[in-house]
């Protein structure tokens, strides 16, 4: 029977297999990267030779990713990594190679059409669109105050207060007419009045004017306040039931009784019996 020796071979098949993965089990045939794969001949003709090595660089890369990587064979791990990367590096170094040749050439094209051509109709055209926004801006300018002044002169002729002319925000556009802007103009004015009028009817009006002038429009600033007060209304006759609940007796004990004679007319005596029913008025009638 042989002897084991210290650190013989591993117990289980797969152990072994790793431990035994040495460069010769492995296919180190080297891809040929001195003789460039990838050749700028004459723009734009790029003459490559990579499918030529497909199928070594897929065979060589699947079987690296089969490997089983163990405490015993991870050094031969490393070398098969460094060997397959060094191999990568040399063949993107072309790659990059190519690629600046074939963009130099391009870069000093674009330089030239740059200078010659886009530079001139760029500022042209900038400078014109510069011109353009200025006069549309002016054309604008003149439009948005003939919209003003429509507006403040109905608003004279309705008679609507200073305060109320905002006529808030218009998108005017280059197309509108005198005609369209007199209609915007008349069109805010007219509901304004009717918004006033509104208002005007209301028993909360100053309250309502404060948030119309806030931006709220006039049926919905109605409708708010008009709640709120609704609102306080019912909680101040809830509390006046809740002391009266939680108390019904401190009026009668804390009463105390006189004597009063009272000289008056039928229709005297019967307001007074009124007003101390109404008042809650413990009374006594003595004939």
């Amino acid at each position: 029977m042989r002897s084991e020796k210290k650190g013989a071979a591993p117990t289980t098949e797969a152990a072994s297999t790793a431990q035994n993965t040495t460069h010769d089990d492995y296919t180190m045939t080297t891809v040929t990267t001195s003789s460039p794969l990838i050749v700028v001949e004459q723009l734009p003709v790029i003459t490559e030779r990579l499918r030529s090595v497909k199928d070594e660089v897929l065979k060589k890369t699947t079987q690296a990713q089969g490997l089983v990587c163990t405490e015993d064979n991870y050094k031969v791990i490393k070398q098969i990594r460094a060997a397959l990367n060094k191999e990568f590096k040399a063949l993107e170094d072309q790659r990059k190679a190519v690629k600046e040749q074939v963009m130099a050439p391009y870069k000093a094209f674009e330089d030239v059409y740059k200078e010659c051509v886009s530079d001139a109709y760029k500022a042209a055209d900038a400078d014109l669109k510069s011109k353009i926004d200025e006069a549309e801006a002016a054309i604008k300018a003149h439009k948005e105050s003939y919209l003003l002044a429509e507006f403040d002169g109905l608003c004279d002729e309705y008679g609507i207060p200073e305060k109320f002319r905002n006529i808030g925000y218009y998108k005017i556009g280059m197309s509108d007419t005198e005609s369209t802007l007199r209609y915007l103009a008349e069109e805010k004015a007219v509901n304004i009045k009717s918004d006033l009028m509104l208002i005007e009817s209301q028993v909360y009006k100053d309250e309502i004017v404060l948030e119309y002038l806030n931006g709220v429009s006039a049926s919905m600033a109605v409708t708010s306040v008009n709640a709120r007060h609704e609102a306080l209304k019912k909680a101040a006759e809830e509390e006046a039931e809740k002391m009266l609940a939680e108390d019904p007796w401190s009026d009668i004990l804390d009463s105390v009784s006189v004597t009063i004679r009272v000289r008056s007319t039928s229709a005297g005596i019967k307001r007074l019996k009124a007003f101390l029913d109404d008042h809650a008025y413990g009374y006594e009638v003595v004939k």
